[in-house]
């Protein structure tokens, strides 16, 4: 009977396959992926039967194991969809199991966690295909939110009647992870009477208790009111109409302490759901003095007023079930949702004015020259604001309704003055979350704060700024963070308006920041030009001179555009002709550019690895415990970076470019010489980096500096002449050169011969340790490159999108290749 459900269930799950499998490599057949499913499927109608049976009374929970749990899960990741009947029976018997019965079936508790988690996973997947336009989920999966309650107090308070016998730290992640779980939950709630609203029925059960606030009984039962609090939407008016009801009583009972943080953060939780469910509601309209106020009291701005009011304590017992979101958090999406469009002789605007109000008070604490700790917690009000505004615009954009970014222009210019501020604390929390909320302005209102924010960094970069050393650091830190916002785009007065006015000045005074007296600064600038180059190609065609005929956005572009702005609620507005030409005649100032970013690379790496091999550390230096530098030749972190730098400087290159670089990157090998391990690391990882842009060039460059040095005949090699440093110098060489070979042109085939060779003499004719090992590590990465299967290229199409090239290439010829670069018997004798 089993067999035949799931054979049953096997054949009423056959769905499209998701869009991901046509990102992997040929080999990977739909035949394949429907086979790999069938049977994902049959295992988890395996695990529905282990649970069924634990319904039984008197079963044994040691039939369920753990990987019943991890197939569901493992399913999920390989982006597969349970049938619906499948998933609505697992969601059925894990909740009868867990909050139905207490849990009294698992006796082990690590496997009721793993339960939990499931259950959670199969919660948020229902709601997310079972969505409708509206975001209401489909009325046919309810959850007896009483039951929840249980499961809720059971864990986190040890209700009498359930021992458990585990660890504190188990039982503790029990409490978590129900208490998530229970979060997914809440959207199944549903009235136990259908004439009765679900939040009305809630407030009967827990009302009488948070009234009673002279006992400590009140605290709990405002925790779990607010934390089951749910508005349903299967009849949206009643449920309205009895929050308005409601509210006095609310409000009332929420005066009844007056100060006490977690008290207010509750209420503020109720109040927040209630108008993210209602977006600018007046039914709070006679209440926006008091919610206001309550909002100042939780920031707990410091005053010179003297020690402030005593606050009540809340019991730390009932923190367990405040959910995952901090109290800020709903405080300042509440803030948030409040805000409508404003009218004439309304009281439209009261939320804006006292919001601005409030940001005024913490403006000063944002100062560069305030030293307050409250600074910190300010700053991550500010980021919770900014996410809260970001989520609720974008949410009504996509719905075509609700409240219009030029309606919070005054709260979008407020928060960039603070930013702007904060960005230079000397608090480094306080900088790093200003830098993010400049971020989600720039997405909010880009129109609106490219032009100044921009201003601000190119002023902060200027030589001649006061306090330049300070200000450059942060503004080159601040683009990293919001450049590729500005990038990824297409409106003429963001996108457009910075590659046409802000790109060539950013990128000129921030060259000096690859500076190896300065780590800090460095490291920064190598984040910025990688979020740069992410986006930006090297080219410079001045032979196509012709714009119009030569240099139009193609139709694979415009197609593209048209389906992100088909997808996303951002506008997607298209450039004008002159900023797409402006763009294109920037190839002389980028190529000029990307050879001085080429030179101050090869200028930090020689000053850091000469540095290095010529001098030996100090015991000072040795304790110093900086894990970006060590003196003590070992690697040094910062120029692995400027290498990462430097490999997807040479694949963003046009060829025309890339062959100039290339002459520069051999020159410098060429007079290089650095006796460290660590030195013959760099000098092997920056030629392979560099034979990325084009394989066949840079071996015929680079290899004529081997076979030179070695003396290489096609009989023999002269090495007698070279010193052992010498020789592991130039092998690290021959190291980065054998690392990749592309299947389409076999390069390494051309010189077979010398690389027989050299094999054979440093791996049997030399009995220096260094070089025989130096040589193996050349064999190995010769055989990896030979015989790897490995990502050639990293890019965000398809394959055919490209005109047929590969994602993904796999050396075919690689068995025979090998044979004929070399035979075993030659190395018979290999020291190990």
């Amino acid at each position: 009977m089993a067999a035949t459900c799931a054979e049953s269930l096997v054949k009423e799950g056959d769905a499209p396959v998701h869009p991901y499998y046509s990102l992997l490599p040929s080999y990977v057949t739909p035949e394949s992926v429907q086979e790999e499913r069938e049977d994902f499927l049959r295992r988890i109608q395996e695990t529905l039967t282990c649970l069924q049976t634990l319904s039984d009374e008197n079963a044994l929970d040691s039939v369920l194991q753990n990987r019943h749990f991890r197939d569901v899960d493992t399913f999920y990741k390989l982006k597969h969809e349970l049938p619906v009947e499948l998933h609505a029976q697992l969601i059925r018997v894990l909740v009868g199991l867990l909050w139905t019965r207490d849990g009294r079936a698992f006796t082990d508790v690590d496997m009721e966690i793993r339960a939990v988690k499931t259950l959670q996973l199969l919660l948020r997947k229902w709601k997310k295909r079972h969505r409708g336009g509206d975001g209401a989920i489909i009325e046919d999966l309810v959850i007896e939110w009483r039951s929840v309650r249980r499961a809720i107090e059971r864990v986190c308070f040890r209700a009498p009647g359930c021992i458990q016998q585990a660890s504190q730290s188990y039982l503790a992640k029990l409490a978590t992870t129900t208490v998530k779980c229970a979060e997914e939950a809440r959207g199944f709630f549903r009235p136990s009477d259908p004439a009765v609203p679900l939040v009305l029925e809630m407030w009967t059960e827990f009302g009488a208790a948070v009234k009673n606030v002279k006992s400590t009984e009140c605290f709990r039962a405002l925790a779990l009111f607010s934390f089951l609090f749910s508005l349903s939407k299967s009849d949206d008016m009643k449920t309205k109409t009895a929050v308005v009801d409601l509210l006095p009583q609310w409000f009332s009972t929420w005066s009844l302490i007056s100060r006490c943080n977690e008290w207010d953060g509750h209420w503020m939780k109720i109040l927040s759901r209630s108008t993210k469910r209602y977006p600018s509601t007046s039914m709070l309209d006679d209440y926006f003095p008091f919610i206001f106020a309550k909002v100042n009291d939780l920031l707990e701005l410091p005053s010179d007023l003297g020690s402030p009011f005593k606050k009540q304590l809340w019991p730390s017992a009932y923190t367990s079930i405040n959910g995952s979101k901090r109290f800020g958090q709903h405080a300042m999406r509440l803030c948030v949702y409040l805000m409508r469009e404003e009218e004439d002789d309304s009281r439209d605007g009261d939320p804006m004015r006292y919001l601005l109000e409030i940001l005024g008070m913490m403006k000063s604490f944002f100062h560069p020259s305030n030293v307050a700790n409250a600074g910190n917690s300010l700053a991550t009000y500010v980021y919770y604001l900014s996410n809260a505004l970001g989520r609720r615009l974008g949410h009504e954009k996509a719905a075509s309704k609700g409240l219009q970014p030029a309606s919070v222009g005054k709260l979008v210019d407020v928060l960039m003055e603070i930013c702007l501020l904060g960005i230079y604390s000397k608090n480094k929390g306080v900088s790093t979350k200003c830098m993010y909320v400049m971020k989600n302005l720039l997405c909010i209102d880009p129109v609106r704060c490219v032009a100044p924010v921009m201003q601000e960094m190119l002023k902060a970069l200027d030589p001649m700024a006061m306090s330049h050393s300070h200000l450059a650091v942060t503004a080159i830190s601040s683009m990293s963070v919001f450049l590729y916002h500005l990038m990824c785009g297409r409106h003429p007065q963001s996108t457009g308006l910075f590659f046409a006015n802000y790109l060539e000045p950013m990128v000129k005074l921030t060259l000096p920041g690859i500076d190896a007296n300065d780590e800090k600064k460095t490291q920064s600038t190598v984040q910025l030009y990688f979020h740069l180059l992410s986006w930006l190609p090297l080219v410079n065609d001045p032979a196509k001179g012709n714009f119009q005929a030569t240099k139009q956005r193609g139709q694979l572009s415009n197609q593209l555009f048209a389906g992100m702005a088909s997808s996303m609620f951002a506008e997607i507005a298209a450039t004008n002709g002159q900023i797409d030409e402006g763009m294109w005649e920037a190839g002389p100032f980028l190529e000029e550019w990307a050879f001085a970013v080429l030179d101050r690379c090869f200028q930090f790496i020689q000053s850091r690895s000469g540095a290095r091999s010529a001098s030996p550390a100090t015991n000072t230096d040795r304790n110093r415990g900086n894990k970006s530098s060590k003196r003590d030749g070992s690697e040094d972190a910062i120029v692995l970076q400027v290498l990462n730098l430097l490999a997807i400087l040479y694949a963003q290159m046009s060829p025309e470019i890339y062959t100039q670089c290339l002459r520069k990157t051999v020159s410098f090998v060429s007079s290089a010489f650095y006796t460290s391990s660590f030195g013959g690391k760099v000098i092997s990882t920056l030629i392979f980096n560099c034979m990325q842009g084009n394989p066949s060039e840079a071996i015929e460059q680079f290899m004529p500096i081997i076979l030179d040095k070695f003396r290489v005949t096609k009989a023999a090699i002269h090495v007698s002449n070279l010193m052992v440093n010498e020789k592991v110098w130039y092998l690290c060489i021959l190291d980065g050169l054998v690392r990749f070979s592309p299947p389409d042109d076999p390069i390494l085939l051309r010189y077979q011969l010398e690389l027989k060779l050299i094999l054979a003499h440093f791996l049997n004719g030399d009995d220096e340790k260094e070089v025989y090992e130096a040589a193996g590590a050349v064999l190995q990465n010769l055989l990896s490159g030979l015989f790897g299967v490995y990502t050639h290229d990293f890019r965000s199409l398809p394959d055919f999108r490209y005109g047929g090239t590969s994602r993904v290439k796999q050396n075919s010829h690689s068995d025979s290749n090998c044979c004929k670069i070399m035979s075993l018997e030659p190395f018979a004798n290999w020291k190990i």
